[in-house]
């Protein structure tokens, strides 16, 4: 095997995620922070106490946001898209389950099903309607929120409305064995839209949602690949994208997607492909594989009605 496909391949060297190896969890050690239009820089701390007495417009979308591994509420995403989603009006809440995602990489993976549970009861405990739910989590916050999906559907009999997933992680993820009942699949919502930014290396490689975005074929974003900063990685780039495409228009292109015996990605634009909406604004009626091509400083997107402003720190 060639070295360039020995790295291809070594996403697939991993193990399946061991679920056994989940901590002991404690509702009370994950953390949720409500933000509002009337309330946008001020939190209002929830617990699982107060949270039935939520008092919010609930006839509006409430936004959960979902750190990956080695993060916290205080990723340099959760603000920008926070103050986008409210500028349209909706609710959003940070999640904060660091206590458990900053473990080992392989414990922290195993922690999405419990946790995942845990979240899935609050959601619940919070009278949000499960249409008015919008999960929207970064790489192993990704699995998590298929996991609060999961946890949700099978506790209380309903699919929340929407799971956003910034390059879900691959590591462990991308095992032959792992199935759709252990990973993020298009089951866990009524819509699962998917942005892939660093395939084959931290990212989950192959379409796994009703609408699965690839930009730049999925890897080697333009402006997003300093090694020396995780935050400017391509893994990185899906949060940033996605916050841009709350204030545009975005067009994505349908194509195939492959992954040969080499491990090398094979891209196919179809003759008569559909064209779609990327990101917050895309028709949830859609389904198939996207591409589209950015640019490599902000603005990314190459989109029509930009009005993000230039000084937001994605």
């Amino acid at each position: 095997m060639s070295e360039a496909k020995d790295s291809k391949a070594r996403y697939r060297s991993f193990p399946k995620v061991d679920f056994s190896r989940a901590s002991e969890t404690d509702p009370e050690l994950i953390y949720y922070k409500l933000f509002t239009k009337q309330n946008p820089d001020n939190c209002i701390p929830l617990t699982h106490e107060n949270v039935e007495q939520l008092d919010v417009d609930k006839t509006v979308k409430t936004v959960w946001l979902i750190h990956g591994w080695t993060s916290s509420d205080t990723t340099p995403w959760y603000e920008p898209l926070k103050d986008a989603y409210l500028d349209l009006g909706h609710n959003v809440i940070y999640v904060n389950w660091t206590k458990y995602g900053n473990l080992s990489y392989g414990m922290s993976s195993a922690n999405v099903k419990p946790v995942g549970e845990i979240i899935s009861i609050f959601l619940s405990k919070s009278g949000i309607p499960a249409d008015k739910i919008h999960l929207v989590g970064h790489s192993l916050g990704s699995h998590l929120a298929a996991f609060i999906g999961k946890s949700y559907q099978s506790k209380f009999g309903e699919k929340i409305g929407r799971i956003t997933a910034l390059d879900p992680a691959g590591p462990l993820w991308s095992h032959k064995d792992m199935t759709k009942q252990e990973k993020l699949c298009e089951l866990d919502a009524h819509f699962v839209d998917v942005i892939h930014t660093d395939i084959q290396v931290y990212g989950y490689t192959h379409p796994c949602g009703h609408i699965d975005f690839y930009p730049n074929g999925g890897t080697n974003q333009p402006g997003c690949t300093d090694p020396n900063n995780i935050e400017s990685s391509n893994h990185y780039c899906a949060p940033k994208f996605f916050i841009e495409s709350i204030y545009s228009q975005v067009p994505a292109t349908e194509i195939d997607f492959q992954e040969d015996a080499g491990y090398n990605i094979i891209i196919t634009h179809k003759e008569k492909p559909a064209h779609i909406t990327f990101g917050e604004h895309v028709d949830s009626k859609s389904t198939g594989i996207y591409y589209f091509e950015t640019h490599s400083s902000r603005p990314f997107l190459k989109t029509v009605n930009l009005k993000i402003n230039d000084d937001q720190d994605s």
